[in-house]
């Protein structure tokens, strides 16, 4: 009788084991491909970061993705997925092109380098981010004095993007600058872009700043051996979403040449932002 009470109790839990396993999502059903600008950076699986190769394996050749724009959740959207590796002079990362919706509204303001898709079965997470004046006197003087800190005193930056966001919730808060004299050059010996983070606690008392991206080139030398005209390297701030949904925003960077436009994605990881994704076009003469 206590055998046939083993047996059973033995098939009760081989019973619920196969119905947790059964609840367990697979690694397909975890996995989400990021897109951004419409082209495929690569994809979370619950578990790491996918390069664009792994994601292109897996993702549909139709999925519906949730589209966000300037921080907020704009609406979902049906899209097929691209392989180009060589077009019109270009080479071309895998990309993800959405299939005609009437339904599917973009406001006129709006550029589309600017939307970020994930698969319609995740969501991203979003923090308030304060978008600061690129008119702030203070922080005017903040990228003089950074400038000139990197051996170009002098030179005149404008602001282009200030974004303040906490990314990890600490209290400490991320000050995102990009500047460029891509308008202002006339008058200046060199030609330059600089993105950096200042990472600020609540009373703007600096704690530390962490060098993203800069360049710089003599003015004259780059008109005269550039036939595209004064079109430097310039950094667009796309925007701070939690695409792995860990409590932490990662920062989307357009970074834009005279021959190339790709995204990368930054994640902070302890004091410093790690590149963890990126994709875009590259073009030759």
């Amino acid at each position: 009788m206590v055998y046939k009470k083993v047996i059973a109790l033995l098939l009760v839990v081989a019973m619920l084991l196969t119905t947790i396993a059964a609840a367990e999502p697979t690694t397909f059903s975890q996995f989400s491909p990021i897109i951004v600008g419409g082209f495929l950076l690569g994809g979370w699986n619950d578990k790491s970061w996918l390069s664009e190769d792994e994601a292109f394996s897996l993702i549909n050749d139709k999925e519906l993705y949730k589209i966000y724009y300037d921080g907020h959740y704009t609406g979902s959207r049906a899209g097929v997925k691209v392989s180009r590796q060589w077009e019109h002079g270009a080479a071309y990362g895998s990309e993800v092109e959405l299939l005609p919706d009437d339904a599917f509204e973009v406001s006129a303001e709006s550029h589309n380098a600017e939307f970020v898709m994930i698969s319609s079965n995740r969501n991203i997470g979003i923090r308030d981010v304060l978008k600061l004046s690129n008119e702030n006197a203070i922080y005017a003087q903040i990228v003089d004095e950074y400038v000139a800190s990197l051996g170009y005193p002098g030179l005149n930056l404008d602001i282009v993007d200030l974004y303040r966001v906490d990314i990890d919730g600490d209290g400490v808060f991320e000050v995102l600058i990009s500047a460029n004299n891509y308008h202002n050059t006339s008058d200046q010996e060199h030609i330059g872009s600089v993105l950096f983070m200042r990472r600020v606690n609540e009373r703007d008392q600096i704690v530390e700043v962490v060098e993203i991206a800069e360049w710089f080139y003599p003015f004259d030398e780059f008109i005269e051996g550039n036939k595209y005209g004064p079109i430097d390297n310039r950094y667009n701030i796309v925007g701070f979403y939690d695409l792995n949904c860990d409590g932490k925003l990662e920062i989307i960077i357009e970074f834009i040449t005279n021959r190339s436009n790709h995204f990368v994605v930054f994640e902070l990881q302890g004091n410093e932002l790690v590149e963890v994704l990126s994709n875009g076009n590259y073009f030759w003469d």
